[in-house]
C-alpha cells in the first residue's frame, strides 16, 4: 500500500493543531466551550484550510448527524430542495444538533430572474431548521456569495502569518526525519512563494523529499496550466463541467486566469475563433473577478464551437 500523501497525513483533526490566527482560534474555542456553533461561513484563498476547519469543528462537537456535499458537484435548486431539505428535516441522533458542511458554495447557483435559485433555497432553508440543524459553508469568493445568504451565517476569514505557516512545515520535515540542513533558506522561499496556500507548500515539499534529504525542484504553474487547457479544450461543449474542474484545481494554476485565459488563446489555430477569444481576453483584463472574465471566454469558444458541431452551448 503506498504511503499516505503528506497533506493527508499531517491534515488537523483539531482546532488546536491548524495553522490559524489566534484570534480565530480563540472565537471557535468560545464555540466549542458553549458545545455549539452559529452558521457560519468560511472564505479565503484556496489550501488556507477551510475544509480543514469545518471538518475539525465537527470532530469537537463530535456531531454524529451531519451532511458533507461538495456544492461545485452540485450546484442547483434541486438539490437544496432534496438532499439538504431531507437531512434538516430529519430527527437527529438523540435529538442533537445536526450538521451541513457545504464546501465551495460559491459554486451555488445564485439568483437569475428565472426562478428560484439554489442560494435562495438554502437561505430559506436555513432559517426553517435553525432548532436543530447548523450549516458551516466555505468558498473561495466571497463576492459569488448573495447579501442575503451572507447574513444568515458569520462570515470568517480565515488567515494565518508566514511564520505561523513555515513552523508547521518545518514541524512537518522534521516528523518525517528530512535532511534539509544548509537548505533552510531555500524552503522558507518556496514557503513564501506559495503563501498563504499551505496545501500547495506541503504538497510541493514533498517531491523535494523523495529521498528522505530535501532536493530543490523547480516547479512552476505551467504543467497545471497545460493540464487545464487540455481538460477545457476536450470538453468545450460542458461548459459546467470544465469551471468545476478549474475550480478544484486552482491551485495548479495558482488561480492565475489571466495566464490560463493566455494559454487558451495560444492553444487556438482557428482565426475566428482567436478573434473572438481576444476580444474576451481584453475584457478579462479590465475586470476585477478575473474567473469570471475566463468563464467569459470558455463560454464563447464552447459557443462557437456547438454552433459549428450543430451544438447548442451555453452563452
Amino acid at each position: 500500500m503506498a504511503d499516505e500523501l503528506w497533506v493527508e497525513k499531517y491534515r488537523p483533526k483539531v482546532l488546536d493543531d491548524l495553522v490559524l490566527s489566534e484570534d480565530i482560534k480563540s472565537k471557535f474555542r468560545n464555540y466549542l466551550d458553549r458545545g455549539t456553533i452559529p452558521n457560519i461561513l468560511l472564505f479565503g484563498r484556496p489550501g488556507i484550510g477551510k475544509t480543514t476547519l469545518a471538518e475539525c469543528i465537527r470532530n469537537e462537537l463530535k456531531c454524529e448527524s451531519f451532511l458533507y456535499i461538495n456544492a461545485s458537484d452540485k450546484s442547483g435548486i434541486d438539490f437544496v430542495r432534496n438532499d439538504i431539505k431531507d437531512f434538516a428535516e430529519c430527527v437527529g441522533m438523540d435529538n442533537a444538533l445536526k450538521l451541513v458542511i457545504l464546501d465551495e458554495a460559491d459554486g451555488l447557483t445564485n439568483s437569475t430572474g428565472m426562478g428560484p435559485s439554489a442560494q435562495d433555497g438554502l437561505r430559506n432553508l436555513i432559517e426553517k431548521s435553525a432548532d436543530d440543524t447548523r450549516f458551516i459553508l466555505t468558498c473561495n469568493h466571497l463576492n459569488k456569495i448573495s447579501k442575503a445568504l451572507q447574513s444568515r451565517c458569520t462570515p470568517l476569514q480565515l488567515r494565518f502569518t508566514l511564520k505561523d505557516a513555515t513552523k508547521r512545515i518545518f514541524e512537518i520535515l522534521q516528523a518525517e526525519e528530512i535532511d534539509f540542513a544548509g537548505h533552510e533558506t531555500e524552503i522558507v522561499k518556496l514557503i513564501n512563494r506559495n503563501f498563504p496556500d499551505i496545501r500547495r507548500s506541503i504538497a510541493v515539499l514533498e517531491q523535494c523529499c523523495v529521498t528522505g534529504k530535501f532536493v530543490f525542484v523547480e516547479t512552476d504553474d505551467q504543467t497545471g496550466i497545460d493540464n487545464t487547457i487540455n481538460f477545457i479544450t476536450e470538453n468545450i461543449t460542458n461548459v459546467m463541467e470544465c469551471r468545476n474542474f478549474w475550480i478544484k484545481n486552482e491551485t495548479l494554476f495558482d488561480a492565475d486566469y489571466e495566464k490560463l485565459g493566455s494559454a487558451l488563446f495560444n492553444s487556438l489555430d482557428n482565426p475566428v475563433e482567436m478573434l473572438k477569444i481576444g476580444e474576451k481576453l481584453f475584457q478579462l483584463n479590465m475586470i476585477l473577478d478575473k474567473e469570471i472574465g475566463f468563464y467569459m471566454c470558455v463560454l464563447e469558444l464552447c459557443s462557437l464551437r456547438g454552433s459549428l458541431n450543430g451544438r447548442n452551448c451555453p452563452g
